[in-house]
């Protein structure tokens, strides 16, 4: 059955695997890595778009195995990263994205609190 307040229909799903070193298969070389996170966040990616990026393209997993920190802690140390997180800047995205909305459809009423 469906969960009441959710959307969601149980807790059943895949998850990551626990792992404390990169793998044997991946890229492990640290400085390539960073190069290449610093390449894309200057083309303008965001961070999990670097993330999903490494991992497609360049054999990187889990790119905090590899570099031992975060890919917003890298851009933080060459000052390219955000104000804001990714994540917050998203929710406040779309938080502006509804109240253009119901600015102009002020009939809509079950998307008032979506």
């Amino acid at each position: 059955m469906a969960r009441m307040y959710s959307s969601r229909k149980g807790k059943s799903g895949s998850s990551k695997p626990f792992m404390t070193e990169a793998s044997a298969w991946s890229n492990t070389d640290a400085k390539e890595v960073e190069s290449l996170v610093v390449k894309y966040a200057k083309e303008g990616m965001t961070t999990s778009q670097i993330g999903i990026v490494l991992r497609d393209k360049h054999a990187v997993p889990n790119a905090r195995l590899v570099l031992g920190k975060r890919i917003g802690a890298v851009l933080a140390e060459n000052d390219l990263g955000g104000s804001y997180p990714e994540d917050l800047m998203n929710l406040m995205r779309q938080a502006v994205a509804i109240i253009d909305h119901l600015t102009t459809n002020h009939r809509d009423i079950h998307n008032k609190r979506s």
